[in-house]
């Protein structure tokens, strides 16, 4: 059984990045397991150069957590034309690892506009990963958050088979 370990950007429990790996979760399926990780905002701020004994356990379980996936897929808002800097963060770690390198990844950027944040996260993944990150493997989604009714439930058939069509792509890797 494969394994996606999903990482929202956002630190609003209610927000559409949740509402869509939420979605993905279920959409997956019972043959692959969507692993939502929440403690993006129990990492630390990065710091260069640590030897590896003296890595932050919070940081040691993330790299775990990442190693174990057999993919990784991201979704995201958009803050000031970027990245959230708490997403940011979390990469920053990766960065003196091979944690990432030749795993298949995927991203949604659900924002307002999302076109900065969509080539921000697109560089850093192909630098990480060492791979160009395909086309069918990423999603803009913009003013995302009225695609939820008040249930907090996908209400757009299109943007469901698009994230379907997206989850089945990276499993394909």
């Amino acid at each position: 059984m494969k394994k996606i370990l999903a990482i929202s950007g956002s630190t609003k429990p209610n927000s559409s990045n949740w509402k869509i790996l939420d979605f993905i979760k279920v959409a997956a399926g019972k043959h692959v397991i969507v692993e939502l990780y929440k403690e993006l905002a129990e990492l630390p701020y990065f710091v260069p150069g640590l030897e590896k004994d003296h890595i932050p356990p919070a940081v040691r379980l993330f790299f775990e957590k990442l190693e174990t996936a057999d993919a990784v897929l991201f979704s995201t808002p958009e803050y000031v034309y970027s990245l959230p800097g708490i997403l940011k963060n979390a990469l920053e770690w990766t960065v003196q690892t091979t944690v990432l390198s030749g795993k298949p990844t995927a991203f949604i950027i659900a924002a307002t506009s999302g076109e900065k944040a969509c080539e921000s996260l697109d560089l850093i993944l192909e630098t990480l990963t060492q791979e160009n990150i395909p086309k069918e493997r990423k999603i803009l989604i913009k003013s995302a958050g009225k695609y939820f009714n008040g249930d907090s439930e996908l209400n757009d058939d299109q943007i469901g088979k698009s994230l379907v069509r997206l989850i089945e792509h990276l499993l394909s890797v």
